[in-house]
């Protein structure tokens, strides 16, 4: 059931956090639960967007697609985003949480995971 707002509300959400895009991704073609893919970047970080159907379901056309699965690279946690029926108040609220949750700038080094792991056998 993707609608053109769907897409329209959820790019604008990223523009509005400094995202740069959206570039239209390229996926593996067996992924036929796929309907499309964007991604958007920011600094170093890239967002990869894609929308897709019930995993049952090849997303054919606009109206198999049910939600968006994000993922930023790097990270193995997909983020979901579940359609809704109407744009309301409910729809802009999940869609500014979810976006705020994707943009959170995320600081885990590599020297920070040794400095805990010297720590936690310094505390031993």
């Amino acid at each position: 059931m993707l609608k053109p707002w769907h897409k329209e509300d959820v790019f604008n959400a990223f523009l509005h956090r400094d995202w740069k895009g959206p570039v239209t991704l390229k996926y593996p073609k067996d992924w036929h639960y796929v309907g499309e893919a964007w991604s958007f970047t920011r600094g170093k970080s890239t967002l990869e967007l894609y929308f897709v159907s019930d995993y049952g379901v090849r997303a054919r056309w606009p109206k198999d697609i049910e939600s968006i699965e994000a993922r930023l690279l790097g990270e193995s946690e997909l983020h979901n985003l579940w359609f809704k029926r109407e744009r309301n108040a409910k729809w802009k609220r999940s869609v500014v949480k979810w976006a705020d949750e994707l943009s959170v700038e995320r600081h885990v080094s590599r020297v920070s995971k040794i400095k805990r792991k010297v720590w936690s056998f310094l505390r031993r």
